[in-house]
């Protein structure tokens, strides 16, 4: 509350005039002091003028595209999500986390844990560390960056170092050019490629405070190694479409589509060695999950 004090010098001239002037205009009868020093303590009292302090603004909004690069410090998480073909349903890709903001501008995303409904014990584990750079071209442009890796238990090796930008430039109040990161892929064991750059993007549209939709692809993909090159439309063209609902301050809920519009032919047979052309049906993907936010918001 603010509380804001008023000059009463002039007002307590005319207060006293209209108060206890008819008192005053009979010399003869004294006005009782404890009546004056009530009066007078009342005039010169305070004026309170209550206004309401609006409510700071929350560190973690409901609405997505509003929502900083990394998790505000001591906001914690903890999620799933499961993916699967349409035409193989009796197995399923499923991804437990955990993340925290360590600071305001540092995050650390752990406990991922990716594994087959059909082979559960032979999954991976991954861990990540985020950081917010800051924002450009009048906090249009959010700037953060993240590394991510992991071990897979399946061939007991390290998965490959992922390193990149995450990104999210302003359009409109609803629509924003979105870059999730991990554009660099560093092959840590032999069997992986050395190196590979990827452009994946997004484009991001909040259609109302509790509901947003999210549409990525990649551009290209290159073998630094090998010196090759994977190019939208012309070699793969993999989409992604997912819808997200805020149902409740600190809950996410998800679900979305993938497939490859341009799907590359699949290896032949054991007794055919040619390729054989596979369909968008083919790559179609469904993946539902859900996030949970507990900590200071």
């Amino acid at each position: 509350m603010r509380q804001l004090s008023f000059p009463v010098a002039s007002l307590l001239s005319i207060s006293i005039a209209h108060g206890i002037a008819p008192d005053i205009a009979h010399a003869d009868e004294p006005v009782p002091a404890k009546r004056v020093a009530a009066a007078t303590e009342e005039l010169t009292a305070p004026i309170s003028l209550a206004a309401e302090a609006e409510p700071p603004a929350p560190r973690f909004p409901r609405e997505i595209l509003a929502r900083p690069m990394t998790y505000p410090a001591g906001l914690a998480t903890a999620g799933f999500d499961v993916g699967a073909a349409p035409r193989a349903l009796d197995r399923a890709d499923v991804r437990v986390l955990a993340g925290v903001g360590l600071t305001d501008r540092i995050e650390v995303n752990f406990g991922h844990y990716a594994f087959s409904t059909d082979r559960p014990g032979h999954g991976s584990f991954d861990f990540g560390l985020g950081a917010h750079l800051g924002q450009l071209l009048g906090d249009k442009l959010d700037l953060g960056a993240k590394v991510q890796s992991g071990y897979g238990l399946d061939a007991h090796r390290l998965d490959p170092l992922y390193a990149g930008v995450i990104g999210q430039y302003t359009l409109t109040s609803k629509l924003a050019l979105i870059t999730p990161g991990n554009q660099l892929a560093f092959g840590l064991s032999a069997d992986q490629p050395a190196v590979t750059l990827g452009l994946p993007i997004a484009l991001g549209y909040q259609a109302s405070r509790l509901v947003f939709f999210q549409l990525d692809t990649t551009l290209a993909t290159f073998d630094l190694g090998e010196g090759t090159a994977r190019c939208i439309f012309a070699h793969t063209t993999p989409v992604a479409l997912t819808a997200f609902v805020n149902v409740h301050p600190a809950i996410d809920v998800f679900a979305g589509v993938t497939a490859d519009l341009t799907p590359p032919d699949a290896p032949g047979g054991e007794d055919d060695a040619s390729p054989a052309p596979q369909q968008l049906g083919d790559t179609l993907g469904m993946v539902v999950g859900a996030r949970y936010y507990f900590g200071s918001r």
